[in-house]
C-alpha cells in the first residue's frame, strides 16, 4: 500500500542519490495487506489497522483470541474503511511526493490497469482508476495511465497476463507495450 511504500522510502532510502523517483501504482495499493519483513534480526509484521489503531504485534504472534478479535473487529469496520483508505492514499502519495522533492528528486506516478477487459473490471477498481487519476492531478503529481495500451494490446490479442488470469501482473510483451507507450509521450526520467 502507499503507506508502506512512503515508509519505506522514508526509513531505508534516504542514503541513495537519485534524481528521479518512479512509483509504480496499481489499484490494490487501496487494500490493506499484511506485510512480514526482517528488521534488526526481528521479523516485522503489519497489519490491518481498525481505525486508527495497529494491532499489537507481540500480542499478534502469541494470542490465538487476540488475532480472532481483530480479524474479526476488522472486518466489522470493513464498511466504513474504503473512505479512509482512499483518504491515507492521497495523504501518502503528498508525503511521498514531499519527501522525494525535499530529496533533490522529481517524482512520477505510472498507474498500472487492471490487467483485463476495463468494461470486466470489478467494483471498486474503476472507481480507484479514476480517483487516483483526479488525486495525482490535483496533487500535482506527473503520472501515466495505460489504459488505452491495455486496450491495444487486447485487441491485437497480445497475452496480457503474466499468469494465466492474474489482473495485477503483466506479461512482458504487455509490460513492454507499456514501456514503449511511456517513451512516445516523450518520457526521460
Amino acid at each position: 500500500a502507499t503507506e508502506q511504500e512512503l515508509l519505506y522510502y522514508r526509513d531505508h532510502l534516504g542514503e541513495l542519490a537519485v534524481d528521479h523517483v518512479l512509483l509504480t501504482f496499481h489499484l490494490n495499493d487501496y487494500e490493506t495487506t499484511p506485510v512480514v519483513f526482517e528488521a534488526d534480526g526481528e521479523v516485522v509484521k503489519v497489519h490491518a489497522k481498525i481505525g486508527s489503531a495497529s494491532p499489537s504485534p507481540w500480542l499478534m504472534q502469541s494470542s490465538f483470541l487476540y488475532r480472532f478479535v481483530w480479524t474479526r473487529g476488522v472486518r466489522l469496520t470493513s464498511p466504513s474503511r474504503p473512505a479512509a483508505i482512499e483518504a491515507e492514499v492521497a495523504r501518502d502519495l503528498a508525503a511521498l511526493r514531499d519527501l522525494v522533492h525535499a530529496r533533490g528528486a522529481e517524482f512520477t506516478v505510472l498507474v498500472l490497469p487492471w490487467i483485463q477487459e476495463y468494461a470486466e473490471w470489478p467494483e471498486p477498481k474503476p472507481r480507484h482508476h479514476e480517483l487516483t487519476l483526479r488525486t495525482l492531478g490535483e496533487l500535482g503529481i506527473r503520472h501515466f495511465s495505460f489504459l488505452e495500451t491495455l486496450a491495444q494490446a487486447l485487441a491485437a490479442g497480445v497475452p496480457i497476463h503474466e499468469m494465466k488470469n492474474d489482473p495485477q501482473h503483466p506479461s512482458l510483451e504487455f509490460a513492454r507495450r507499456m514501456a514503449a507507450d511511456l517513451v512516445a509521450t516523450g518520457f526521460r526520467p
